[in-house]
């Protein structure tokens, strides 16, 4: 209840899933990082928080520097409610602690599996689409900035077929991050329904 009076809520269990898919260590649940919240007049005077994430350069198991896979396995391994997912080691935000973590709301906890199915089943988190829309920003902005060298293959300049090492320092392919992610967080489901 808490929740929804005080955030945009469905927003903010979007953030948390995406958050959870993306895998990246140094966000908010990660490292209590890279993240504004805005609070914005709802109604009589009451503002409602909004997450907006930011800086999210190690995500879909790109590490950026040395020391950038602090999870050990590109966060892949995680699963939902993992308060170990970062930098932090053990994330104890109340925030994280009161809503999705063991001992969290289960109303919420249970919005946010179905966001996250949400956006599998909607293909939203598909290798396919995302080459499709990296390609779109991709050909968009070719004129105005340069990739780097690591992350160019002779396919789509993006790091796609790379590494397939999870317990790898460098960058993670990304269709191994995805392939990965996915299928760990199906054997989840599975443990969780039995």
């Amino acid at each position: 209840e808490m929740l929804k009076e005080n955030t945009y809520y469905d927003a903010f269990i979007k953030y948390l899933s995406i958050s959870y898919l993306m895998g990246d260590p140094d966000d908010l649940r990660g490292n209590y990082n890279n993240t504004y919240v805005y609070f914005i007049p709802y109604e009589d005077g009451i503002s409602k928080a909004y997450f907006i994430p930011t800086d999210h350069d190690r995500v879909l198991g790109q590490t950026g520097d040395e020391g950038g896979n602090p999870t050990g396995h590109h966060s892949t391994l995680n699963n939902p409610f993992d308060n170990n997912t970062g930098y932090c080691n053990v994330n104890t935000m109340p925030l994280f602690e009161k809503s999705i973590f063991e001992n969290g709301n289960d109303n919420v906890k249970e919005d946010y599996i179905k966001s996250i199915n949400s956006i599998i089943k909607n293909g939203w988190f598909d290798i396919e689409k995302f080459i499709s829309y990296y390609l779109i920003a991709s050909n968009h902005f070719s004129d105005k900035i340069v990739l780097s060298d690591k992350f160019t293959n002779e396919d789509i300049k993006f790091s796609l077929k790379e590494n397939n090492d999870i317990y790898s320092n460098e960058n993670l392919s990304v269709d191994i991050y995805i392939a990965t992610k996915l299928k760990n967080y199906s054997e989840y489901k599975s443990k969780d329904s039995e």
